[in-house]
């Protein structure tokens, strides 16, 4: 960018910079906060329950940002056009509402994000969750849906330098979104301020691709279609979560776009599993490990099948545990299927946190099942 360019707008600046300062690509995979480790196969786990790139709006797809021009539908007609964001930045946004971040930062559909050192992502499940925010991370901007946030916080405070956090938010009330800024470092205020600032609304005519955490392909599906859109999916997709849309997630595209869904990098998928502690033997605070047993939540004639090593997201208030099984293609029907034990290892003892069903979340696979009794939470 020129400093002629800078000079015309001081946001891009800041973002700018930024985004100079931010290592977020080529993003690392090992700094997502997960056990998922040496399962049986190689796999890219990007888009699941927790996702690898971040950019605040939470954990089954992760999309990064796309210089493809939006396409809308030939009978569009005389819509409005989208204005530019800042240079070097690009629209993230749901509910037709958008904010400008650099154009490196990831997008992913995961209340607490993926660690990166900036990220936006799908803060649906976020309030539920009370994910946490800090360590090396520089921004985070949580895009949500109003009514998941009923009294979000429009003030911007900042603690105390050196080690100054900053948080404030926005309400759109006319489209029922809240977008909410977490910054740290020594510019934290000046690039919370920057990025609530740039937020707007959408012209007539345009819309963002909403977020689907947690979402199966056809509960995506349902969603992509309430909201609007035609939807094509790609290939025999199943009732997986790890699936990539284009136009990507919380990109503005105009109303009645066509969207395609279909699968991630990785070939293989996974099917939804849902869990309870086992045994008498309850957790106690300095626990790093949980005895549980797993179950596969689909049709699958009474048989679980092979459990991979589950998602964990550590909050300041609950470890969220994702389970998924290895899928199967095949006739089946439909009964309980066997619970299968599974010692659940932590890296950070459990605390006084609350234990989590991550398939119990909003938009979860189980959310809606009376599994999800008590909103997922399996202990205390």
């Amino acid at each position: 960018m020129t400093q002629e360019q800078q000079d015309a707008d001081p946001r891009a600046e800041v973002l700018a910079r930024a985004s100079r300062t931010i290592d977020v690509a080529p993003l690392d995979v090992d700094r997502v906060v997960r056990t998922a480790r040496g399962r049986r196969r190689t796999r890219a786990v990007l888009g699941a329950a927790l996702a690898v790139a971040v950019v605040a709006v939470g954990v089954a797809v992760a999309t990064s940002g796309s210089d493809d021009a939006p396409s809308g539908p030939a009978t569009a007609g005389a819509v409005e056009p989208l204005p530019e964001p800042p240079p070097g930045t690009k629209w993230v946004g749901t509910d037709g509402v958008v904010v400008a971040v650099p154009q490196d930062w990831p997008v992913v559909e995961s209340p607490c994000g993926g660690n990166a050192p900036a990220e936006v992502v799908d803060g649906t499940a976020a309030a539920s969750v009370d994910c946490s925010f800090g360590g090396g991370q520089v921004a985070r901007v949580t895009l949500a849906p109003l009514d998941s946030n009923p009294r979000p916080s429009t003030e911007r405070t900042c603690s105390d330098a050196p080690t100054s956090r900053c948080q404030g938010g926005l309400v759109f009330e006319e489209r029922g979104a809240t977008v909410v800024v977490q910054t740290g470092g020594p510019d934290a205020r000046t690039l919370m301020d920057e990025l609530l600032d740039s937020a707007t609304v959408l012209p007539d005519g345009w819309t963002t691709v909403p977020f689907a955490s947690f979402a199966t392909v056809p509960q995506r599906v349902a969603r992509l279609e309430t909201a609007g859109f035609d939807v094509r999916v790609e290939g025999d997709l199943g009732n997986r979560e790890s699936v990539i849309t284009h136009p990507p997630v919380g990109q503005p595209v105009r109303t009645g776009t066509t969207v395609v869904v279909s699968a991630a990098e990785d070939d293989e998928w996974d099917d939804a599993a849902v869990w309870r502690l086992s045994g008498d033997a309850l957790p106690r605070p300095g626990d790093t490990e949980v005895a549980t047993t797993v179950s596969r939540l689909g049709c699958n004639s009474g048989v679980t099948g092979e459990v991979l090593e589950p998602d964990v997201v550590y909050g300041p208030t609950a470890i969220i545990v994702t389970f998924s099984v290895v899928a199967d293609r095949g006739e089946a029907t439909c009964q309980s299927n066997r619970e299968v034990p599974v010692v659940v290892r932590l890296v950070e003892p459990i605390g006084d946190r609350e234990l989590v069903d991550g398939r119990c979340l909003p938009g979860g696979a189980a959310e809606t099942t009376t599994l999800c009794a008590r909103d997922g939470r399996r202990w205390p």
